[in-house]
């Protein structure tokens, strides 16, 4: 493994994650009936790394709520894998200085990588203003354009040691949009496998829907239709820290020697944390909103 200083180069894709957002007045589609906020749905959290691996370089067809409210199924080309999820456990510190609130991992088998997309068969630029609720309360979320896919992954090994780990059963395929909101800037502790960190958990930017997949002739349906994610910027509570390169090998769908193992590496930098989200209500607007 390599120690270095503390990577600054955030997940390339979400450099952009900040859209211009102008009132608009004409609904595309209209919102789904209002529920009261629930529980979050049966699902780890998930703390994403960067990664570099070979790309996926291939098609396949997406479809999500979104698509579905515009009828549609969208063609993606499927890249570079840039971000690698372990699932997590998340302590909220008590403000007495007590033991605090913990998450715990629910399934250690449950893994994503996160490929980009890029669309091809986009018609019309819409706006989503999403309604979520998890367990830092219920928020409003801006989702834009559609930037990753999350494939199910096993952890076959780390740093040459077998995990042990089998293929996640029952996890959803994931389609993340770009996205934006108001920040939390909640003190969080997170353990996984790679390291446990405090860290602070600040704005969101990326909202992340279930989703059908078809590629190489092969349909992958959605598992639990009301898990989704809203995954979180996250910055070190004390801004000192050291990257950690780590090497991993996985296993998923988009090997490219089906049931291969393929080599990815993986930097221990702050990234993301992807939390269990109900999504209890959206509205689509061509163009964008004004976010608060």
């Amino acid at each position: 493994m390599h120690l270095g200083s503390r990577s600054t180069s955030f997940l390339v894709i979400l450099a952009t994650v900040i859209v211009p957002m102008a009132v608009l007045g004409a609904v595309l589609v209209g919102p789904a009936i209002a529920a009261p906020p629930s529980p979050p749905p049966d699902l780890d959290h998930f703390r994403c790394y960067s990664n570099t691996g070979h790309p996926a370089s291939l098609t396949a067809f997406l479809e999500d709520q979104f698509d579905q409210r515009l009828e549609k199924v969208e063609e993606v080309v499927v890249v570079w894998p840039i971000g690698f999820c372990n699932p997590v456990a998340k302590t909220i510190p008590s403000p007495g200085g007590g033991p605090g609130q913990t998450t715990d991992i629910l399934d250690p088998t449950a893994h994503l990588t996160m490929y980009e997309i890029r669309e091809t068969t986009r018609q019309r630029d819409v706006t989503w203003k999403v309604t979520v609720d998890n367990q830092f309360g219920r928020q409003t979320i801006f989702a834009t354009k559609p930037v990753l896919l999350g494939v199910p992954t096993q952890k076959v090994s780390v740093e040459g040691e077998p995990t042990g780990l089998g293929l996640p059963v029952d996890l959803n395929h994931f389609k993340c949009y770009q996205a934006k909101g108001a920040p939390l800037n909640v003190a969080v502790t997170l353990e996984d496998q790679f390291e446990t960190a405090d860290l602070l958990v600040v704005e969101p930017v990326l909202f992340c829907n279930p989703v059908k997949k078809t590629a190489r002739g092969t349909e992958t349906p959605i598992e639990d239709p009301d898990a989704h994610l809203t995954c979180y910027n996250l910055k070190l509570a004390t801004q000192i820290g050291f990257s950690t390169q780590i090497n991993i090998v996985t296993n998923n769908q988009f090997n490219h020697i089906p049931e291969a193992p393929e080599p990815f590496t993986v930097v221990t930098d702050e990234r993301v944390l992807c939390v269990p989200s109900n999504k209890a209500d959206f509205l689509g607007m061509p163009g964008s909103f004004t976010t608060p």
